[in-house]
């Protein structure tokens, strides 16, 4: 009891809390239960509650007299099973079963010892799977099985202990897991098998449940049902753990890359992408790769390297970062072979070179064979580094096959030190400029005649030259530079245009810009064309064009009409290929750039040019139009510009209607495609809408049928004469039938019946049908129904005009309008309205249009049909009040006096 006393002092002097009997069971098996004497041995243990509590120093708190039950048989039973010398241990198995059952999350060393204690493995299987599926219990079926197997490789007969249960559990489940995979087992015999069963799929399962634990643990969102079921989402998901800086996660990649059989080539090459990637300094991503060996694995598919650190690592770089870009051809040297690994060890051996000398130097375009290797290197270039880089640059790999020469170097060199000047030494004559020049005569000579024509046109040329160094300075240098080539004998020549040179004086802007870019060409023939047709691009007319070529140097003569023509072509090819061939000025459009060419081509044409024709010109827009890649909303664009500027032939009208056609039924009916026989004649136009209105559904279908009828020619006379046949009424009557009596549609059907009875194409008997048809939409189209209705002369349809208003009983803003107002008066319509809601709005609609014909015809039929009193009312309102209409009495007299 000695060492009890300290422990019965403690709870004597704590204050006692009952606790929850939930929270001490183990039903779950997340932890390791043990009696409490042993609890100090273990880290957070579930204490049994098949022993006694020492901390309320009480008797065991579980009670289940089941299980009670199966210990006293279970003793029983063994007290049986002594007395008969084994006899009857058979009697046991299920008092053992069950005892274990109940005792294994009590007690794990005690329900391990029933475990063993069964003769038949499949006995011990059958209870060990009925448990909860967690670490503990894993690992409870791997030890188990494992101790079966040891004993079994390992017998024990001597009296005591054997050692299989002093070692550590995970030492003897390491020894079984490496005489399972070395074969030693087998010679166990076949009776082993479901013991080596057991312990592979419960290793399995034991990996795959820290593995688990260890993903959710890092919190990515991983769905673990769905990674042990989607191959792509398992591989998707170990890449992505390879993402990281964190060792190990790094580590639980790899292993499960492993287990699942995914390429370790790729999780090191993603581990790889994320080091250069993660903003960790170059050193630091050098010693990672070292530490994880990542060469080793990656250099076995060399060239899947090469073509992934192209294609991912490389973009990333930043090309000023030579440090890095040195570490990344490093990688490269030394995980491929052949050519590329030439290459590699080529830029190893220039980096080096460059990084003491040229910081700043942007590498990555340096090797772009498009890029001009003088803007590269002159932001870098100082008086004490350019001899060592012109040594260093003829090394440059890349570049079309071809490095660098030391004369481009001395070209950037010479470049940048003409012009930058000490703030205090400002050049102010132009013999300062030529001695400025001659200055450079060291590097001059280093230079090639190619390089030296690029010096010079960077001075005299360039828009800096252009704005610092006088025009006077700028032709001595040329005359001096041309000495200097034909010394070199160089076969390179230099254009000095005289006319180009006094262009740049004239008073007009536009010119003095245009002579500017002229001078910048330096005569070279594409860049001549590209002057001539900016101008056009930007708006100016013919006479700015021909002023501008008429100093271009002769062998880069050309005419206004080559540049109208090429012009146009460059810009039709944008519309064709997509691709900006050419700038077009800030906030114009290629339909506006279109629409001036096309003008000035008019022009021309007009004053009468002969050396373009008309033809050609359209021969070029039917090209376009006739692409079927060509967008058909730009092609209808196109179109619709020619043919405001040019005589379009009947076949190109045709062209025009069908693209417009076609612009419109693809807008409303996708997948519609209207071909040129479709509109060839009456009889196929009305076909065609037939099958549209059809297939018309929605208020923008109906709209678009609509619209077909505006762009379309007039049918035959006789497809207007008949209900059945008539375009306009077919169209018609569907948005009524599609719109009903939305007021949107509404006023299409109206403008539409307007316009159609404007041009004859919409007869009396096709009003009335009509007129029908909005009757059948009830208040919600009395409105349209009216004003349809007196389009018509006949009686019998205004009837039903005043019938539909007389029933109302009294009307809204929405019954009418202005429109339908006027039309009641211009039709003789107003005596019959006398006593109806509608004529009240009349009256005051009259009296504030102040419109004295449409009075004086409403006054005249009031007074034609017996209303004298309203007529003088009308007439009084709608003039000046002198004294004889003061009152109704001298109203009604002088009404008298006037009739």
């Amino acid at each position: 009891m000695n060492w009890m006393q300290p422990l019965v002092e403690v709870s004597l002097g704590e204050e006692q809390y009952p606790v929850d009997p939930q929270q001490e069971t183990n039903t779950d098996f997340q932890k390791q239960g043990c009696h409490a004497f042993y609890a100090d041995l273990f880290q957070e243990p579930h204490i049994s509650g098949l022993g006694i509590s020492y901390q309320s120093y009480a008797p065991p708190s579980l009670s289940s007299p089941a299980l009670e039950f199966s210990l006293t048989l279970l003793r029983i039973a063994l007290l049986e099973e002594t007395f008969s010398l084994g006899a009857t241990g058979k009697a046991n198995k299920t008092v053992l079963v069950e005892a274990a059952r109940g005792v294994l999350k009590e007690d794990l060393a005690m329900g391990l010892l029933l475990l063993l204690s069964l003769r038949e493995v499949e006995e011990a299987r059958a209870v060990l799977a009925a448990l909860p599926r967690t670490d503990v219990s894993l690992q409870v079926t791997q030890y188990y099985a494992a101790l079966q197997l040891y004993t079994r490789l390992h017998p024990w007969t001597q009296p005591g202990i054997a050692p299989a249960f002093l070692h550590p559990p995970q030492d003897v489940i390491a020894a079984v897991a490496a005489a399972v995979d070395s074969g030693a087992t087998t010679r166990l015999g076949q009776e082993t098998e479901p013991l080596v069963e057991l312990f592979r799929a419960t290793q399995g399962l034991v990996e795959d449940y820290m593995q688990g634990q260890a993903l959710r643990r890092l919190g990515a969102g991983v769905d673990m049902a769905r990674f042990l079921a989607d191959a792509g989402y398992k591989e998707d998901t170990v890449l992505g753990l390879a993402l990281t800086l964190e060792a190990e996660v790094l580590e639980l990649a790899v292993a499960l890359a492993k287990k699942y059989q995914v390429s370790l080539w790729e999780v090191n090459m993603a581990h790889l992408q994320h080091l250069f990637s993660s903003g960790l300094e170059t050193e630091e991503v050098r010693q990672r790769v070292a530490e994880q060996d990542l060469v080793t694995t990656l250099s076995e598919r060399p060239d899947d390297f090469t073509t992934r650190m192209e294609e991912t690592v490389l973009p990333a770089i930043d090309g000023k970062d030579l440090d890095r870009l040195l570490l990344y051809y490093t990688l490269l040297e030394s995980s491929t072979q052949g050519a590329s690994e030439q290459q590699a060890a080529s830029h190893v051996r220039l980096l080096k070179k460059l990084k003491g000398a040229a910081n700043g130097l942007d590498y990555k375009l340096l090797l772009q064979p498009d890029s001009d290797p003088l803007e590269t290197l002159r932001p870098v270039l100082t008086a004490g580094n350019v001899g060592v880089l012109a040594k260093a640059v003829q090394g440059v790999p890349g570049r079309g096959g071809a490095g660098l020469e030391p004369s481009t170097v001395y070209c950037a060199w010479a470049q940048k030190h003409f012009f930058d000047l000490p703030k205090e030494h400002k050049l102010k004559t132009v013999s300062d400029w030529v001695h400025r020049y001659e200055a450079c005569g060291e590097y001059l000579q280093k230079m090639t005649a190619q390089d030296a024509l690029k010096f010079l046109r960077q001075l005299v040329l360039s828009e800096t030259g252009a704005s610092k160094v006088p025009l006077e300075a700028r032709a001595e240098m040329t005359r001096r530079a041309l000495k200097f080539c034909r010394q070199q004998q160089s076969k390179q020549k230099f254009t000095e245009d005289e006319e180009g040179w006094m262009l740049q004086q004239s008073d007009d802007p536009r010119l003095r810009d245009y002579a500017r870019r002229f001078a910048q060409t330096g005569g070279d023939e594409k860049e001549l064309q590209c002057v001539a047709c900016a101008v056009l691009l930007e708006g100016g007319e013919l006479g700015l064009l021909q002023e501008v070529l008429a100093v271009f140097p002769e062998q880069a003569a050309t005419t206004p009409e080559d540049i109208m023509v090429q012009t146009l072509k460059q810009l039709l090819a944008q519309w064709r290929t997509g691709a900006h061939q050419m700038s077009l000025p800030e906030g114009r459009s290629q339909v506006s750039v279109l629409d001036h060419l096309l003008l000035q081509v008019h022009t021309y044409l007009e004053e009468g040019g002969e050396l373009l024709a008309e033809e050609e010109v359209l021969e070029e827009v039917r090209e376009l139009c006739g692409d079927e890649e060509v967008a058909l909303e730009a092609r209808v664009e196109v179109l619709t510009v020619a043919e405001k500027h040019l005589s379009l032939s009947e076949e190109d009208l045709q062209l025009v209607r069908v693209m417009r056609t076609g612009g419109v039924v693809a807008g409303a009916w996708p997948g519609e495609v209207v071909a040129p026989e479709q509109l060839a004649s009456s009889e196929a136009r009305a076909a065609l809408l037939t099958s549209l209105a059809a297939s018309t559904s929605s208020p923008a279908q109906a709209k678009a049928l609509v619209h077909l009828l505006n762009l379309w020619p007039p049918f035959d006379a006789q497809e207007y004469n008949s209900m059945t046949t008539n375009p306009w009424l077919t169209v018609l009557n569907k948005v009524v039938e599609v719109t009903q009596d939305d007021p949107a549609g509404l006023q299409v059907v109206w403008e539409a019946a307007q316009q159609a009875h404007s041009l004859g194409q919409l007869s009396g008997e096709c009003l009335a049908e009509l007129v029908g048809t909005l009757q059948g939409l009830g208040r919600g189209g009395l409105r349209c129904c009216c004003k349809v209705a007196l389009l018509s002369p006949d009686p019998e349809v205004h009837r039903a005009v005043v019938e539909g208003i007389t029933a109302l009983e009294e009307v809204t803003e929405a019954d009418y309008d202005g429109e339908l107002l006027n039309k009641i008066v211009s039709q003789g319509l107003v005596t019959p309205l006398v006593s109806t809601p509608l004529y009240g709005p009349l009256v005051t609609h009259l009296v504030e249009s102040a419109d004295p014909d449409a009075v004086e015809q409403a006054v005249e039929q009031l007074s034609e049909a017996g209303h004298p009193r309203e007529a003088a009312s009308l007439a009084c309102r709608t003039t000046s009040l002198p004294r004889t209409l003061l009152t109704a009495a001298a109203a009604l007299k002088t009404y008298r006096r006037w009739l």
